[in-house]
């Protein structure tokens, strides 16, 4: 009488499939190949359709991995199951194969990594269609194995044609670069602008800050202009670069949310320097400054270093978990491939060197965004001693009395990046003068937007408009052109940069809006007359699209001493943030502040 597995595996059409070590081996191959296929394409067209983060040489990179991941862990289980019957261990491939590739795809839809109830539900579900996927699998394992055998030929020309793509992308993108209409003569100045993204001003020394998180900063200000309360336009990244780099309010530019593109008919100051004969390069560490964004118009080149091959190989799901459980035991560098200043240091003197034409310069810092991409040893230059490990959700609406220890490592950390992105900042800085270039160069330092450390509970950006998610640094250096070490208490908007910019070139003819900050330090205009600056954001970020009409769900209004919050949630909040810089005490209902409550909510609704 035959064996049941025998019996099994005559009715399933099975025999003979896997009775050699070697044909087996060949045919795990096969199958991993096709699900890794699988699993790319279905991961890189998450990341186009639903993300909208990455361009479309992500479906190649998510391929190419994936399948390299799925032939890896084909291969060990087709090892580890060289002990059992050839069923079981076809049976524990196919299971181990399409339960990695459900669970994939399941997680890109539900990005929560908290584990509870959903998480365990989530894992019993994906593992019963696992089961119910291999058993059809193993029936009908003849038939997938003469398929995929005819289909892997096509499947390895089509993935050498990808590799192919993935080299030109770059080229064929610096090649539909704007082509520079004229020139601009030898001794015109170069403009950079430095965003440091996620930098509250509160937190610099230069801002009188208690640690000395930025010395270098501190030698900028003394020799230039320092803004004491710019006012970032929103407390996310994209409406805010948008603004610096159309001189709109995020209701006027319309890039308000996650999946916003700036308008192509938005006149920008790159793309303005650009037909003044500049030469225009942006190199930058976020995922959302960057041409995906349509903030790349008049850059001629733009290093997006929050996409190269690397970065997106590191970033596919399973490479990142093996990564990250190789970096917890110190067998590589956590940081690797990560889009660090060092980086983009080396990428920005490579491009200035490369001509001796003025040039415009955008760069974009994000190591204070993520305190975790700085070196080890450096992240805990102001660690104030033993502080647990375990982290609070950035979202968490507790107070910071509940979490003394979390939010106190969490504040050591961001004042750690800070300092590191000072000192990577001047050393753009030596550079420069090691070049005699800084004595004709417009230097600007600023932020795209501030970041909660524990006031009302947050320790992010972009839910609220509080004082500290919107109060930026800004500060304009320019040797024998600005005054030394002149400090102005009156707030102004970030938005007004671009204006500022061409009037100190000398252009009188821009389509740009905005003020000219210049007329507060040459005393064309008195404080009292300068315009209050307003913050807006859209509360839903998550939604399609690609330019949004939507009002903004909060909007904020700053004067000498107050600042107005109509938050469609939250209500009116009214907040003295000279005397009271935590914004604890609601001023709104109060009959003392009643007319002039009504007075910057008028003024608010005018720039709407």
């Amino acid at each position: 009488m035959e064996k049941p597995e025998a019996l099994l595996s005559t009715a399933c059409g099975t025999d003979n499939l896997f009775d050699r070590p070697a044909r087996r081996a060949r045919q795990v191959i096969v199958f991993s190949v096709l699900l890794g296929v699988l699993c790319g394409l279905g991961e890189g067209l998450v990341d186009l359709t639903y993300q909208h983060v990455y361009p479309p040489t992500i479906l190649c990179v998510t391929v190419i991995a994936n399948l390299m991941v799925f032939v890896v862990i084909g291969l060990l289980f087709w090892i580890l199951g060289l002990g059992l019957s050839p069923q079981r261990a076809h049976f524990l491939v196919l299971f181990v194969l399409l339960w990695a590739l459900l669970h994939d795809l399941e997680r890109e839809f539900t990005q929560d990594s908290n584990r509870g109830l959903l998480w365990l539900l989530s894992l019993i579900g994906t593992c019963i269609a696992a089961v119910l996927l291999s058993l059809w699998a193993w029936k009908h394992g003849q038939k997938i194995a003469r398929i995929s055998g005819l289909a892997l030929p096509w499947i390895l020309g089509a993935l050498l044609a990808s590799l192919a793509a993935l080299q030109l992308y770059p080229i064929v993108a610096h090649e539909r670069a704007i082509p520079i209409a004229t020139q601009a003569a030898e001794s015109s100045p170069n403009v950079i602008l430095i965003i440091v993204d996620t930098l509250r001003a509160d937190h610099l020394s230069t801002y009188h800050y208690g640690r000395l998180t930025s010395p270098n900063l501190d030698q900028l200000a003394a020799n230039g202009v320092l803004f004491e309360n710019a006012i970032a336009t929103s407390s996310w990244t994209l409406p805010s670069h948008a603004s610096m780099l159309t001189g709109l309010y995020p209701n006027q530019h319309r890039a308000q949310r996650f999946h916003d593109q700036l308008g192509v008919e938005v006149p920008t100051i790159p793309a303005e320097l650009e037909q003044a004969g500049y030469r225009t390069g942006a190199f930058s560490g976020s995922p959302f400054f960057t041409p995906r964004q349509g903030l790349g118009r008049g850059f001629a080149e733009f290093g997006d270093f929050s996409f190269t091959p690397t970065q997106a190989f590191i970033e596919v799901r399973y490479v990142s978990a093996v990564i990250r459980g190789m970096g917890m035991t110190a067998w590589v560098n956590e940081n690797i491939g990560q889009p660090s200043a060092i980086k983009i240091n080396k990428s920005v003197i490579q491009w200035i060197d490369s001509t001796h034409q003025p040039f415009f310069l955008a760069v974009n810092y994000f190591e204070v965004r993520q305190p975790n991409w700085v070196p080890k040893p450096l992240r805990r230059r102001f660690s104030t001693g033993q502080r647990s490990d375990e982290r609070i959700s950035g979202r968490s609406k507790l107070p910071a009395s509940q979490f003394p220890e979390q939010f106190q490592k969490q504040i050591d950390e961001y004042d750690s990046a800070i300092a590191y992105v000072d000192d990577s900042l001047q050393k753009l800085v030596n550079e420069l003068s090691q070049r005699r270039l800084m004595d004709n160069t417009l230097l600007i330092v600023t932020a795209d937007h501030g970041e909660g450390l524990g006031e009302h509970g947050l320790l992010t950006h972009g839910t609220a408009l509080y004082y500290p998610l919107v109060h930026v640094p800004l500060i304009f250096y320019w040797p024998q052109h600005l005054p030394l070490g002149l400090r102005i208490q009156r707030p102004v908007s970030a938005k007004d940069i671009p204006a500022t910019i061409l009037e100190l070139l000398g252009d009188s003819h821009s389509r740009l809006p905005g003020k000219s900050l210049a007329a507060l330090w040459n005393g064309q205009k008195t404080l009292d007359q300068w315009p209050m600056p307003v913050s807006e954001l859209v509360r839903e970020r998550q939604f399609f699209g690609r330019s949004s009409n939507t009002h903004a769900d909060i909007a904020s209004i700053v004067s000498s001493e107050l600042q107005l919050i109509l938050d469609s949630r939250e209500g009116p909040m009214l907040f003295n943030w000279q005397s009271d810089p935590q914004e604890r005490d609601n001023l709104f209902l109060s009959p003392r502040y009643g007319e002039v409550a009504g007075e910057l909510a008028a003024e608010l609704k005018s720039t709407q």
